[in-house]
């Protein structure tokens, strides 16, 4: 995990703390409460101090309970690296594994299912439903290879359901699952499913293996007609669990122009934080979507592409461009850029980047505010160092989904959907 040179000292401070106090418990008080009080606290750092700690499990919780998505994602890895520790770790820590399974956040929930996957509690099966019915065509996906490694017969009534997915990317793992599972083949391979460099749709020109995939998921699904009742539907109870609020708080930067743009101007409207950055290629892919989906929901959207261009972690040891026209035999494509584009980050400075982002905001006719983090701190915030970061907002200001990468336009509009 990056994290800001602020929140660098501060991790230095905590673990030095320890180093010097280790025989007082005053001086463990204080570095747990250096590193819960930041924003983004190094996750090495956190892991050594629940090492330390008499309680490790209380300590496990706090991080938790502060409902931050970073120190969640912090508190659970660390049960993803210990949990044969804790001898009855599936009791100990069953509040926190049901509220993982529906965290607003993927990360925690891919992290939950492998827990899950290790232990025989019951909540493993139902979690599973309960993501292959999510809304996110990804988690669908993500859950689909999970259960590649596994003989869950029991389930291809429901993988079987998939074949219907709106994203054919969906349908086509499915199928390849049901052949796994079945023995039986109609030719779907996942590989056929091609996305563009600057788009989520299927590659231009790959019309032949388009319908291919359809033909197969087809046949698949007339298979599934005609031997359904021979797998038998296992009846599942999925116990309710209501998801904790996380309070998107209020920040502020500066736009293009730069005049100052408050999360909190948005309040009464759906917003998206996507976090990226100029030379980040799967970011450009994603863009064409973006513009499309801010098209089809005018002012009831609000999209707020933050850059991190220049923050501490994306600034160094990169590059990133500007307009002197220095080449450069860096070829990391940004968003439609040409190799002369990039110059030394070292040489960057904030009136640069405002500049050359202009330019590129110009040049892909973005139709959504771009604003410049600088420090980093707001995409810490949301832990937004891998790209692109997407975050979803409702009308009362509460985080409703962050996840990683692009979305279809389609997936999209089915994820605002639930939060209408």
């Amino acid at each position: 995990m990056l994290i800001s040179r602020k929140n660098f000292r501060f991790c230095v401070i905590a673990v030095s703390v320890i180093a010097l106090c280790n025989i007082s418990k005053i001086g463990q008080i204080v570095a747990i409460n250096l590193l819960i009080w930041q924003e983004s606290p190094d996750l090495g750092s956190v892991h050594s101090v629940i090492d330390e700690s008499s309680k490790p499990e209380s300590l496990v919780y706090r991080f938790w309970d502060t409902k931050r998505i970073p120190h969640r994602y912090i508190a659970i890895s660390y049960l993803k690296d210990n949990f044969n520790e804790f001898p009855d770790f599936f009791n100990e820590f069953d509040r926190l594994l049901q509220e993982s399974t529906v965290s607003v956040d993927n990360n925690v929930k891919e992290i939950a299912l492998g827990i899950l996957s290790y232990g025989n509690n019951g909540l493993i099966d139902d979690y599973i439903i309960k993501l292959l019915n999510d809304s996110d065509s990804e988690l669908k996906l993500f859950t689909l290879r999970y259960l590649n490694s596994t003989s869950n017969h029991f389930l291809i009534p429901e993988i079987a359901n998939l074949l219907n997915d709106q994203e054919l990317k969906v349908g086509a793992a499915a199928a390849s699952l049901l052949r796994t599972w079945t023995g039986n083949d109609f030719g779907v391979r996942f590989q056929d499913v091609v996305t563009n460099q600057y788009s989520s749709e299927i590659q231009q020109g790959a019309e032949g293996r388009l319908a291919k995939l359809r033909f197969g998921i087809g046949k698949w699904k007339k298979w599934w007609s005609e031997f359904a009742d021979e797998y038998e539907s296992k009846d599942f109870k999925l116990e309710e669990v209501v998801p904790s609020k996380v309070l998107a708080r209020d920040f502020q930067l500066e736009d293009l122009k730069g005049d100052t743009i408050r999360l909190s101007d948005f309040r009464g409207k759906t917003v998206i934080l996507n976090f990226w950055t100029s030379w980040c290629t799967a970011c450009a892919i994603e863009i064409p979507d973006l513009i499309e989906l801010k098209n089809r929901n005018g002012d009831d959207l609000i999209i707020l592409s933050i850059s991190l261009d220049g923050a501490y972690g994306h600034g160094a040891n990169l590059r990133t461009f500007i307009d002197d026209g220095t080449k450069s035999s860096d070829t990391r494509g940004g968003a439609g850029l040409a190799e002369g584009d990039f110059y030394s980050s070292q040489s960057y400075s904030e009136s640069r980047i405002r500049k050359k982002l202009t330019r590129l905001a110009d040049k892909l006719q973005l139709n959504f505010s771009v604003l410049i983090d600088f420090s980093g701190d707001i995409g810490n915030r949301f832990n937004g160092q891998e790209l692109p970061t997407n975050v979803l907002i409702d009308k009362e200001g509460y985080v409703r989904r962050r996840f990683l990468g692009s979305r279809s336009v389609d997936n999209w509009e089915l994820l605002l959907s639930e939060i209408q």
